[in-house]
């Protein structure tokens, strides 16, 4: 258990079990939908409820990709939900750094700079394919 852990709350823990699980669902789901590019044909039928038809060769490849798309719409507000977490943690990670560099180089006669920093940046840059 890293300290981290430690420091977390039950309810914490079970948010990032269940959280891990949705996403180990969602990628079996993909995994199993038939490669794309798809289609969406709409005959312009109006109507109180909204019908899917899937049409496919193979019996077993069409229940898949309808539970794929089944579970889209409560997927993708997942997913991005999931996104805008991890985005806010990076912005956060980054404004500690930036904080911990000021707080160096602030002085007239400056200090060194943290020596995390530097390979902080990198990680971010190398994962996030971003140039610091």
């Amino acid at each position: 258990m890293s300290s981290s852990d430690a420091l977390q709350t039950p309810k914490q823990v079970t948010l990032k079990i269940e959280a891990a699980d949705r996403l180990t669902e969602i990628q079996q789901r993909a995994d199993a939908a038939t490669d794309g590019p798809w289609a969406a044909h709409w005959w312009g039928i109006e109507s109180e409820s909204v019908d899917v038809l899937v049409i496919q060769d193979d019996y077993e490849s069409s229940r898949q990709d309808f539970e794929f798309i089944a579970h889209a719409r409560e997927d993708i507000p997942f997913l991005l939900a999931e996104l805008a977490r991890y985005q806010a943690a990076v912005r956060a990670v980054r404004q500690f750094a930036d904080k911990h560099e000021h707080g160096a180089l602030r002085w007239e006669d400056p200090l060194p700079v943290p020596e995390w920093i530097p390979p902080l940046r990198d990680v971010l840059a190398e994962h996030l394919g971003e140039a610091e």
